[in-house]
């Protein structure tokens, strides 16, 4: 005998990482009407965390994805040994923030690398933010008034080359050399002069030139310079963008001196970032209505 839902639910022995999605009737001509559960397995969200990413980008990028998805995915840290081992298995999404690109060069190249690809390829989706989004195109150029990386990647999810950074001197490991800047939401650069904007926060990001035929823009910076591209890999999708969407400014802070004048400038249309946001997300996992919002 089927148990009812109710008593079903409370089974202590249940396994959290389940859900029931669906109940329905289903009618056998031998055995008459029954009650059936389909059961699924709740996906993951992986967010890099290991050398290279900063603990501050890993903190905004978990907080906008527990904003968003709710509970409908598992978020979770990763790092050098998981990405090499099966932790992909079960992921939806594997996200790399903002950092050192270097460092996940240097950490994954090879093996790691090869994992990650076939992830997409198979798949997967993708979302490098700032420094994830130098890593996941062919070719990086960097340049500060101290060095210029100019370095293939592996990953080459885009077929060309992120360069950066583009406004006020990088400083590393500081706010010092952030800013907010207005990002143009477009289906392509000819849109650019009526399209909506929004302000982001930026630090060091990129932009990108190349090849298009298996990539879109998605927005530009003010002066039509591309800030956030999909690409079409295999049967999966990624995202890369110069700018960090993601930054939420009531987690920025105010003790760092350099914050509170990006943090006024991202609240005035902070409504439009958190759209965007959204949208971008849902572009690259599916966004179950009922969790939207869920944690905000």
């Amino acid at each position: 005998m089927l148990k009812k839902r109710s008593e079903f639910l409370q089974n202590k022995n249940l396994n959290k990482n389940f859900n029931v999605t669906d109940t329905i009737f289903v009618y056998n001509a031998a055995c008459g009407p029954s009650l059936r559960f389909f059961m699924r397995t709740k996906k993951n969200i992986l967010i890099y965390a290991d050398k290279g990413a900063l603990a501050y980008c890993v903190m905004q990028t978990k907080a906008m994805f527990h904003s968003l998805v709710g509970d409908a995915y598992d978020i979770a840290l990763v790092y050098k040994n998981d990405i090499c081992g099966e932790v992909l298995t079960n992921a939806a999404l594997l996200v790399f923030p903002g950092g050192e690109d270097q460092f996940y060069d240097r950490a994954l190249k090879g093996a790691g690398n090869e994992k990650i690809r076939h992830f997409v390829e198979g798949g997967g989706s993708f979302l490098g933010i700032c420094a994830g989004a130098y890593y996941g195109c062919r070719e990086i150029d960097f340049e500060t008034d101290d060095e210029k990386i100019k370095e293939k990647r592996e990953l080459g999810f885009f077929d060309g080359m992120a360069f950066g950074p583009l406004f006020k001197p990088y400083v590393e490991n500081s706010h010092e050399g952030a800013s907010a800047e207005d990002i143009y939401l477009c289906k392509s650069l000819e849109e650019f002069p009526n399209a909506e904007f929004c302000t982001l926060y930026y630090n060091g990001g990129c932009s990108f030139e190349g090849k298009w035929e298996n990539a879109e823009i998605l927005a530009v910076y003010d002066g039509d310079n591309p800030a956030v591209i999909q690409c079409n890999v295999g049967r999966g999708k990624v995202i890369l963008s110069g700018v960090h969407f993601e930054f939420d400014p009531s987690l920025m802070g105010t003790e760092d001196p350099f914050l509170p004048p990006i943090m006024k400038q991202i609240q005035k249309t902070n409504d439009k970032r958190r759209k965007f946001a959204k949208d971008m997300i849902g572009r690259l996992i599916t966004l179950e209505a009922s969790c939207l919002g869920r944690r905000e």
